[in-house]
C-alpha cells in the first residue's frame, strides 16, 4: 500500500515532490535490497563448540594481520624472536589445517563433554588457545 501512494505520487506534476518521493523510492528499496544481502549471509552457530572455533578463527586472522604488517622484521631473520613468531604462525596454519581434515570438530553434537572434547582437541593439535 505504501509503495503505491509513492509511485501516484510520482505522477503529479511538482519536480520537487517527485524528486522527494523517487529519494524516499531509492531508500525503501536499497535499504530492502541490502537486508535481503545481509540475511543470505548469516550463518547461525548453534553449538558452543562452533561458536569457540569462530571466536578462535577470527583471534588467529587478526593475529595473521598483524603479523603480515611485520613481516619484514621476523621473516628473514634468525633471532629468538623470529623463530618464535615462525613457531606461531605455524601453529596457526597446523590449527586451520586440523579444521579442514577434521570435520567432527564442527558437527558435534553432543554437548556433554564439551570442555573435555576441547582440551582433548587442544591437545591433540599441541596448540595452547589459552593466551
Amino acid at each position: 500500500m505504501y509503495i503505491c501512494v509513492l509511485f501516484d505520487l510520482l505522477l503529479y506534476k511538482y519536480p520537487s515532490l517527485a524528486k522527494g518521493v523517487f529519494e524516499l523510492l531509492v531508500k525503501l528499496f536499497t535499504r530492502k535490497q541490502t537486508l535481503l544481502e545481509n540475511l543470505q549471509k548469516i550463518q547461525m552457530l548453534e553449538n558452543p563448540r562452533s561458536i569457540r572455533v569462530l571466536s578462535q578463527v577470527q583471534k588467529f586472522y587478526h593475529e595473521i594481520k598483524v603479523s603480515i604488517e611485520d613481516a619484514d622484521l621476523w621473516l628473514n631473520s634468525s633471532n629468538s624472536l623470529s623463530k618464535k613468531q615462525k613457531k606461531k604462525i605455524s601453529q596457526i596454519f597446523l590449527f586451520f589445517a586440523h579444521l579442514c581434515t577434521e570435520s567432527s570438530i564442527l558437527n558435534d553434537d553432543d554437548d556433554e563433554d564439551d570442555e573435555e572434547d576441547k582440551d582433548k582437541d587442544q591437545a591433540n593439535m599441541g596448540l595452547d588457545f589459552s593466551r
